[in-house]
């Protein structure tokens, strides 16, 4: 069983639940309006952790400890184990916020193309405890196996060879627990980046526009999205997952990433946060446009809301080079070894007769690339052939006007 990295996104202990407790003691004694500048400053922390978290995760993942140092591997694995801690104590700021909302007057969950949106979440509609402790007792577990390695190595009871192995068994076995949460993040307005495992709307061709009123085009917006597939429970059945990423007032929202029914939140630039429950996507080929009617950040107080318009447009036929996003997914999604792969590029919004290019490189050495044309649905495809057990693919999928995403799994 492998990982998928479509690069960015991963998982963390129970220590958060007593940190959560701790930090929900203090917020008990906060003002509503300190409360919502909390919150609106845990979403901008929260991208930053999960991007972090991303990143050192995958340099973990890649990692080939069998060409290293005793000491390289520590820095490798250390540096995944601090991100992911981080990771964890927001995710906790966020849930004691939640805890504090419970009794609060919420309002409607965009029954109506317009409607007032709340500035918090509540329990029932924000981050999953459950989440909290799958990607928490991922690092926790994986910091005390690491510490029992480090204490052999440090002891001189094994050697240089035998920790980098015992290093990397660790890897694998902690990666395909890891399997049952998915975590990911993206960077930018365009340049979608995701790790962790496949979301259902990956290929959906579709988009959604961010405007603010009264707010200037180019204000960033700072987001995240949370929900889950199955029944939502801590039980191994079901997929957990949170998506973190930036664009601006104006820029668009990649909602390929997004689940169905997923709960969004906004934060714009000085302005109190808004947080979209099950948020429907866009049809194919239709433009979600996403107009909000802004509280400032100084005049909001738990409890409050911002009103919302959402409306869906028919995508024009566009250009090369006015292409918004591209995006990828491995078929299988799962290989097992020496099973052939074959990734599919998609443009959006769909276009015909645009160049995508692939690259990819295999902790085994492979590597290949090659430039397609797209079809009538925007999209092309690239075959990879299949790898040993254990080896890591990571495929850079770019379109002709800069738009990138990188698709990786372990054979």
């Amino acid at each position: 069983m492998k990982l998928q990295f479509l690069k960015m996104m991963v998982f963390v202990t129970l220590f958060s639940f007593v940190s959560s407790c701790d930090l929900l003691n203090k917020k008990d004694t906060e003002e509503p309006t300190q409360l919502v500048q909390d919150f609106n400053s845990n979403v901008t922390e929260l991208h930053d952790a999960l991007e972090n978290f991303v990143m050192k995760a995958q340099a973990y993942e890649n990692a080939k400890f069998s060409t290293l140092k005793a000491a390289q591997t520590k820095i490798i694995v250390d540096e995944y184990i601090a991100a992911g801690e981080k990771f964890v104590k927001v995710m906790g700021e966020i849930q004691a916020v939640q805890n504090q909302n419970k009794s609060l007057q919420l309002k409607s969950a965009m029954d109506l193309p317009c409607s007032p949106v709340d500035f918090i979440p509540d329990a029932t509609s924000g981050i999953s405890p459950g989440l909290v402790k799958n990607v928490a007792d991922l690092i926790s577990e994986t910091k005390g196996d690491m510490a029992a390695i480090q204490k052999k190595f440090d002891n001189k009871e094994i050697d240089e060879n035998t920790y980098n192995e015992a290093c990397n068994q660790l890897k694998k076995n902690k990666t395909v627990k890891a399997v049952n949460t998915g975590i990911g993040a993206v960077l930018g307005t365009g340049a979608a980046m995701g790790a962790g495992l496949i979301v259902g709307a990956t290929t959906l061709p579709a988009i959604a526009t961010v405007t603010v009123v009264g707010v200037a085009v180019g204000t960033t917006v700072t987001w995240f999205a949370n929900w889950y597939t199955g029944v939502k429970s801590t039980s191994a059945a079901t997929q957990q997952y949170i998506v973190s990423g930036k664009t601006t007032v104006g820029g668009k929202l990649p909602v390929h990433l997004i689940g169905q029914g997923a709960t969004v939140t906004l934060a714009v630039q000085g302005q109190a946060p808004v947080v979209m429950k099950n948020f429907a996507l866009p049809a194919a080929g239709y433009n979600k446009k996403i107009e909000i009617t802004p509280v400032k950040i100084g005049d909001a107080t738990a409890g409050g809301s911002s009103n919302v318009c959402v409306l869906d447009e028919l995508m024009a036929a566009s250009t090369c080079s006015a292409v918004e996003f591209v995006t990828g997914s491995p078929s299988p999604v799962d290989p097992g070894p020496g099973v052939g792969v074959t990734v599919t590029g998609t443009l959006i919004p769909k276009v015909a007769n645009c160049s995508i290019s692939f690259s990819i490189v295999g902790t085994d050495g492979y590597s290949n690339s090659a430039t397609k044309t797209t079809n009538a649905e925007g999209q092309a495809t690239f075959y990879i052939p299949g790898g040993e057990s254990g080896v890591f693919d990571k495929v850079t999928i770019s379109s002709s006007n800069g738009k990138t995403y990188v698709v990786s799994y372990t054979f």
